[in-house]
């Protein structure tokens, strides 16, 4: 087993599914046709469902529970302090559409405090959603006002709050979020509300390339500390406050809701006579809604590069800690040009305290594990090296293999047996609580410890029975059936698919039934997982365009400010699909686009998609010649 087992083959920069076990479909006599997934963040909503099933909605932004003033009036209580020359500034400022070039108004000088005072709040109270005086900066008691900047302090102090009157500790309100990662989002609304990021607890992290709308919980946060933040958080609203009893705690969630619009949706391959590409698009959402998608686990899991995270994991299982660290510092494709210098300095030189010093602060394990090495004698202590990388990097490297050969499996089992269920399965025992496959995420655990999370698994784990007849076998259904991660701790299928199980993993030296080991970090206890899911809430409607940045659905922020249903344009260029589903948390998205597409759904080759796209656009708007643009392609695919 060297390094060149696990680099994907030379002139490709990015993973395919078929690097990562992803090869099959529910019913590969599907059509295949391609469509862009997140051409626009836009193009990609998640709506979190609620441990009752209620899929979550920003109904009200924060800045529209607040009354409607007339701005009139704030100019008539300002005619008693200030100037009619610096109310008809004021006047100009406010009306200003956007901050850009908008130069701030410096008022005369107010003498009295409690005039002062009063000038600030007519201004906070009319216009303090996107304006703010201030009496800081200039001195001599003059004010500035001017647009609102990120980190502006949103009202004037905390608001003192009765807990004991109100009955919680807790307010409940819903997220809204563009472009942002949830830990991001907490802190931006920590800093403006001058609040703690402590004090805020969600129920599952969301994806950052999307909008996405969740539920968080605020420890001793007033209702006014966050109903005052109007549009100060760029791209962030909060709404649908209420006061609980309960923090949100991971995993305090039943799934998503997800509505996907993939543009320029396209047939692959040859078109037969007849054929409508509408009617092709009906019959492979309703085999989704229908016959539901394998519960693949996607290219997320394994990163984009031309290495995967689980080949990091096996090598670590195998106790190939040099190779461990040589998987994590090597050169990866289609990487920045200072994380490129700093591999390939490493790779020539083995000099680790001169490639620490190249690698950016982003990089946490390439310098974690450089760290540890420049401090070290040659023959270096990789092991040493490897645990000074963040315990929660390093249990997803093992938990990569887990998921990869998991995927290699589940191909195997729809391969040979189809959608029947047949002795030698393991099926999943009905319970009375929803069942969670905790294999999709261990957040509910401490991190830092694996031991912890390893048990946490255990805890969690499902029950499952082994089906041992043709006549028991009738009585399940296929989504009952389950497969195992590889651990210590579970059972296998008795089939053929328990014998590749041990072909499979001996490929790299590993064993099934070999998973118990010394270092706690590489003893895997196991899990099980559902192999095929079938989503709810399904619909889809097709959309014909012409401008290929023309948002095709409604966001949540879109409805709440009466933005039209866009609607298609008769014989428009562009088709577009927006389709809506709901899946467990356990599952991705991606996968089950991937059933309805039957194409590679992998982030590289998207992004080729996107790409392409995004030239045509360019060319056709710049009159540039064709046969170039049509060169460059045909070089990135």
């Amino acid at each position: 087993m060297t390094t060149d087992d696990f680099v994907a083959p030379a002139g490709r920069a990015y993973l395919i599914e078929e690097d990562v076990g992803i090869t099959t479909f529910i019913d590969p006599t599907l059509p295949s046709f391609k469509g862009i997934i997140k051409h626009r963040y836009s193009d990609f909503l998640v709506n979190e469902i609620d441990p009752s099933g209620k899929i979550l909605r920003l109904e009200k932004a924060s800045e529209e529970e607040k009354e409607v003033l007339d701005p009139e009036e704030a100019y008539t209580e300002l005619k008693a302090y200030l100037s009619d020359e610096t109310i008809e500034k004021l006047r100009a400022l406010f009306s200003s559409a956007e901050s850009d070039g908008v130069e701030p108004v410096l008022t005369e000088a107010i003498e009295d405090k409690v005039a002062r005072g009063m000038v600030h709040k007519t201004i906070r109270k009319y216009f303090g959603h996107s304006f703010i005086s201030d009496g800081r900066v200039e001195g001599n008691n003059k004010l500035i006002v001017r647009w609102k900047k990120f980190g502006d302090k949103v009202g004037r102090g905390k608001p003192k709050v009765d807990w004991k009157q109100i009955g919680s500790d807790y307010l409940e309100f819903v997220v809204y979020k563009e472009n942002r990662e949830t830990m991001a989002v907490i802190n931006m609304i920590a800093r403006a509300s001058k609040t703690s990021s402590k004090a805020y607890t969600f129920a599952g992290t969301k994806d950052k390339r999307g909008i996405t709308v969740q539920r968080m919980t605020a420890y001793r946060v007033a209702k006014e500390s966050l109903s005052e933040l109007g549009d100060s958080v760029p791209l962030v609203r909060v709404g649908n406050f209420k006061y609980v009893h309960d923090r949100a705690k991971l995993g305090d969630l039943k799934g998503n809701h997800f509505c996907i619009t993939l543009r320029e949706v396209q047939r692959i391959g040859d078109v037969a006579e007849g054929e409508n590409l509408e009617d092709i698009i009906s019959l492979s959402m309703s085999s989704l809604r229908d016959k539901g998608f394998i519960n693949y686990y996607g290219m997320q899991r394994f990163g984009t590069r031309n290495i995967s995270t689980h080949a990091v994991g096996v090598a670590m299982l195998a106790g190939r800690w040099d190779m461990a660290v040589e998987l994590i510092l090597m050169p990866k494709a289609g990487e920045q040009a200072d994380f490129c210098a700093a591999r390939e300095h490493w790779m020539k030189n083995r000099d680790a305290a001169a490639a620490l010093r190249m690698f950016p602060n982003q990089c946490i394990a390439e310098r974690a594990v450089l760290l540890s090495l420049s401090k070290q004698i040659p023959p270096f202590d990789y092991l040493k090296a490897l645990q000074c990388v963040p315990r929660n990097l390093r249990l997803m490297y093992v938990h990569a293999v887990q998921s990869y050969f998991w995927n290699k499996m589940a191909s195997h089992r729809i391969s040979l047996y189809g959608l029947r269920v047949v002795p030698g399965d393991l099926v999943a025992l009905p319970s009375a609580a929803p069942i969670r496959d905790s294999a999709a995420g261990d957040d509910d655990v401490d991190p830092d410890d694996p031991a912890a999370v390893e048990e946490g698994r255990l805890e969690r784990m499902i029950e499952v029975k082994l089906v041992e007849s043709e006549e028991e076998a009738a009585r399940w259904d296929v989504t009952d059936v389950v497969l195992p991660l590889p651990g210590h701790s579970i059972m296998y299928p008795t089939h053929e698919v328990g014998r590749l199980y041990v072909e499979e993993m001996g490929k790299y030296g590993l064993h099934p039934n070999e998973m118990k080991r010394k270092n706690r970090e590489t003893s895997l206890t196991g899990d099980y997982r559902r192999v095929v899911q079938k989503p709810t809430d399904v619909a889809w409607r097709t959309i014909r365009y012409n401008d290929t940045n023309l948002p095709l659905t409604l966001t949540d922020l879109d409805r709440i400010n009466g933005v039209p249903q866009p609607v298609s344009v008769p014989d428009g260029k562009f088709l577009g699909l927006v389709c809506e589903f709901s899946l467990t948390s356990s599952s991705y998205a991606t996968m089950a686009l991937r059933e309805v597409l039957h194409v590679d759904t992998s982030a590289g080759f998207q992004t080729v998609l996107s790409v392409a796209s995004k030239a045509d656009a360019a060319a056709v708007e710049e009159a540039a010649p064709a046969a170039a643009g049509e060169g460059e392609l045909e070089a990135a695919l």
